[in-house]
């Protein structure tokens, strides 16, 4: 997410011999670019969670190349759905960053109860969108979204059940994540061998070392 607020740009000012406020270190003029700020808040869910909560309706995993391709609306097996990403840089409050509804998983089944017959709650069923499903704009958790600020090598986990979005950076500071994805561990599958053998030469090429549990979450040993 890029700084919206004040920016240097490629002009210098001419006759600065000392920084402004204006200007920075080198004389480059400084400026805000409200423009680039993301939506304030997009709450949603990467499921659909009527369809979620009442059965095992979903799209299944594609393959390309041995390595699951994204696929957010992946069916209920009964096993979590886990999303989450790793914080590169120190983000503080004003540089745009997570935002969630706390807790709410625990209360997931007795919302979608409570909603299911509403007229929106019919079309997303209806339409079968299985990979995102936005808040409505009107419901009442719209009130309750908290935003989260992480050091630079965190790593944030959530369930999909969690709606969430990110917030618009309003600083002159970059936020730099990393967003993963976690499947069920693939220990008899088809390609198994082969996406040992391109892990491990990705992490020879780039001389990372790894511990066991690092070996068992990159797919190189197994679990059990």
């Amino acid at each position: 997410m890029r700084p919206t607020r004040n920016v240097p740009e490629g002009k210098l000012v001419p006759e600065v011999s000392i920084r402004t406020a204006s200007t920075d270190e080198s004389g480059l003029e400084l400026k805000d670019h409200p423009e680039w700020k993301t939506k304030k808040s997009w709450l949603h869910w990467d499921l659909n969670p009527w369809i979620w909560t009442s059965g095992n309706e979903g799209n299944d995993y594609e393959w390309n190349d041995n390595f699951i391709q994204e696929n957010n609306g992946s069916r209920n097996m009964g096993r979590p759905k886990l999303q989450g990403l790793l914080n590169l840089a120190d983000n503080k409050l004003g540089d745009g960053g997570f935002s969630c509804i706390p807790g709410f998983p625990k209360v997931l089944r007795e919302y979608c109860e409570k909603t299911r017959d509403s007229e929106y709650a019919k079309k997303q069923q209806q339409d079968k969108e299985y990979e995102f499903v936005p808040v409505p704009k009107s419901d009442p958790m719209q009130e309750q979204i908290q935003n989260v600020s992480l050091r630079a090598g965190s790593l944030l986990i959530w369930s999909s059940e969690l709606p969430h979005c990110n917030y618009p950076n309003d600083t002159n500071k970059f936020r730099f994540t990393q967003y993963v994805k976690m499947f069920e561990a693939q220990e008899t599958s088809r390609g198994l061998p082969s996406r040992r053998q391109t892990v491990t030469g990705l992490l020879q090429k780039n001389n990372v070392q790894t511990t066991e549990l690092g070996e068992k979450l990159l797919g190189l040993r197994n679990w059990q």
